[in-house]
């Protein structure tokens, strides 16, 4: 057995000393003030060292992925999610070809871990972004120190799958979800969740923007409230993201304002503290008893909720309260598509693009579908 081969491969790690740390054969190397450019070239050292001549495709996704925890932060300096969807994507990758070495990976193998994605049953978009993440990763790693020059160039003509054209499924088009779906909604979910829809449905904001929301980010003026989400979708690019709440944005949340500047207004513990009090409040009700009055006791076997919601867990209690009152599901997402809509047929185009925030009027045009009736219409007057 190759000395390389009794321990993993080097990671970038964060000490509590503020210093960046690695381990090569079992030993602790400091590189550095963690997240400098010193640092990160003493790392590269490190993992030319450990893999020698030999350099297998789960070295390069090892690093990569090392680079990536560190690379895709947020102004805050949490991480995004882009590390975890670099994760999911290597997944068909380091199956069959982990153990191959990076230099003999060839366009053919990329095309097999394609056919293998699409085995899963994954959407032709999915499928497409997360190849393109792969030829991604040996990019980076042709410019830090990986013998895959002559891959990349390879990895670089594989053309996306066309749509309709290729065995990949194809996703459902998102359709705007109407308000009397969301409306039916509302009294089956919980007051915190409610006025989380509407803030959304009110304010044009995507689902990201609207769990965030503080008090101390929405500044109180006379004529609106004007609302700068601490976390957005194009922050990366230095963008400021500055959202006006009208009057039925602001009666959704008014209610919310007097919690402390820097706690989250829609809380998943409050939540779920609803939904336990009112089951128990029926249940003793049923039993013709008083009813309950308080907090419950705390299940030690449940995981304690998180202090705001997620974009996944807001999408998970809309889908509870569909579920409750027999609706047909949908996602938060398909508020925006339906807010597009909304001001594409009452405004205009360029209105749908400074009301969601769009950087140009082709985004808006990915949500803002043409409008039938104002179609019907026209043909009705004109055709």
């Amino acid at each position: 057995m190759r000395e390389r081969d009794r321990f993993p491969a080097p990671s970038y790690r964060r000490h509590s000393s503020g210093q960046a740390v690695t381990t090569l054969w079992g030993k602790d190397l400091y590189l550095g003030s963690y997240g400098s450019e010193e640092s990160f070239v003493r790392f590269r050292a490190v993992v030319r060292q450990y893999h020698g001549e030999r350099q297998t495709v789960d070295d390069l996704c090892d690093a990569f992925l090392g680079h990536a925890r560190v690379y895709y932060r947020r102004r805050d300096g949490s991480q995004t999610g882009e590390a975890k969807k670099f994760e999911r994507s290597f997944f068909e990758l380091r199956c069959i070809f982990g153990s191959t070495p990076a230099s003999e990976f060839s366009l053919e193998a990329l095309t097999e871990v394609r056919l293998a994605m699409i085995g899963r049953k994954l959407c032709r978009r999915v499928v497409n972004q997360r190849v393109g993440r792969v030829r991604r990763a040996f990019n980076w790693g042709a410019a830090n120190g990986f013998a895959v020059a002559e891959a990349h160039a390879s990895l670089a003509t594989i053309e996306p799958l066309p749509a309709w054209r290729s065995l990949a499924t194809e996703h459902p088009e998102v359709k705007p979800v109407p308000r009397e779906t969301v409306v039916a909604t509302l009294p089956h979910v919980s007051p915190t969740v409610r006025a989380l829809i509407e803030v959304q449905y009110f304010g044009f904001m995507r689902p990201g923007e609207a769990v965030t929301m503080r008090p101390c980010d929405i500044e109180q003026r006379l004529d609106t409230w004007l609302y700068r989400p601490r976390r957005h979708k194009l922050e990366h690019r230095r963008r400021e993201r500055v959202i006006p709440l009208g009057p039925q944005a602001r009666a959704a949340i008014r209610h919310l304002m007097d919690r402390p500047p820097d706690m989250a207004l829609f809380s998943p513990a409050e939540s779920r503290s609803w939904w336990c009090v009112r089951r128990r409040t029926r249940s003793r009700s049923l039993a013709n008893s008083a009813p309950f009055k308080g907090e419950p006791a705390p299940d030690p076997a449940r995981r304690a909720p998180r202090t705001e919601f997620t974009t996944s867990t807001f999408a998970q209690a809309v889908a509870a309260g569909c579920r409750r009152g027999k609706i047909a599901h949908w996602h938060p997402h398909r508020m925006r598509h339906a807010a597009a809509m909304r001001i594409r047929s009452e405004v205009n185009l360029e209105g749908v693009a400074v009301a969601l925030g769009h950087g140009d009027i082709a985004s808006s045009l990915i949500y803002a579908d043409r409008d039938l009736e104002r179609a019907i219409r026209i043909a009705e007057e004109l055709g």
